[in-house]
């Protein structure tokens, strides 16, 4: 099995549980996605705009779905002096972390979370930023 075969595979595993997943609009992104990179692989130093770099290695990689671990909470005190000014925000395993984050006062009408969250709590506007 190429490594394309193989992240083809791992995509139909975990489609259905990626988040957003009974969106039929992001469904068919999704889809349109998949299809383009089961017909174009990994892009190529062929490719003008890639000339530079290689994707080998990353054709190789095994990943899967970031899940609720560990709390990396020292690490991010240590980097904290308590007085920066604007947003902290926290991604654990490129999951938003709330509880790690200082988030001050927002404008009005912006919201800050995970884009899981916001699939379910503001459809319609993830929909209209893709």
């Amino acid at each position: 099995m190429s490594d394309i075969d193989t992240w083809l595979a791992a995509f139909r595993t975990q489609a259905a549980g990626l988040p957003g997943a009974g969106l039929p609009w992001l469904a068919t992104i999704r889809q349109r996605a998949i299809e383009r990179f089961a017909d174009e692989g990994w892009p190529t130093n062929r490719l003008e705009n890639w000339r530079h770099t290689s994707l080998a290695f990353l054709g190789q990689q095994r990943f899967v779905v970031a899940q609720a671990g560990s709390s990396p909470q020292a690490a991010i005190d240590g980097l904290r002096s308590g007085d920066e000014g604007g947003h902290w925000l926290v991604f654990v395993d490129g999951v938003f972390a709330p509880a790690m984050s200082a988030i001050g006062a927002l404008p009005a009408g912006a919201q800050v979370c995970a884009l899981s969250e916001a699939m379910t709590r503001f459809p319609e506007r993830v929909e209209a930023a893709f």
